[in-house]
């Protein structure tokens, strides 16, 4: 099985701050199954790793470590070329998201996958479109 995996279940793998322990049980998921990204996932992560450090909630080697961790996993990136004016912006306007939320979204759209994500928004646009959540 595939699934779509958000930015926001990725990164309490790291920073421990998921207190339903959902992110974990993503985690543990990958034993069987595969996920897939848009090329952003790997800016938000380094964005979020970024401001962890300077705020000093990790060490660098942490985030290396870390990062080999990812790289370990069966996550894939997608490669086809999505239109960001017509295909992500109205998704942004009619489910109120930032077009990185969107860019998951229209990622399990268009790819008919569930996704895996802690962030409420794309979970509320997720089941009025009939995206399962995983």
């Amino acid at each position: 099985m595939i699934f779509v995996l958000d930015c926001s279940v990725t990164m309490p793998w790291i920073l421990k701050n998921d207190s339903s322990g959902y992110s974990v049980k993503i985690l543990k998921s990958l034993e069987k199954k595969q996920a897939i990204v848009p090329k952003l996932w790997a800016y938000e992560v380094c964005n979020v790793i970024a401001v962890a450090e300077r705020r000093k909630k990790i060490k660098s080697y942490e985030a290396l470590n870390f990062f080999k961790i990812l790289y370990e996993l069966p996550i894939q990136f997608d490669d086809e070329e999505t239109d960001i004016f017509y295909q992500i912006h109205p998704l942004t306007r009619e489910f109120q998201l930032s077009s990185y939320d969107a860019a998951y979204l229209e990622l399990a759209i268009r790819k008919k996958l569930p996704i895996a994500t802690l962030d409420r928004a794309i979970q509320k646009a997720s089941k009025k479109l009939g995206i399962k959540l995983v």
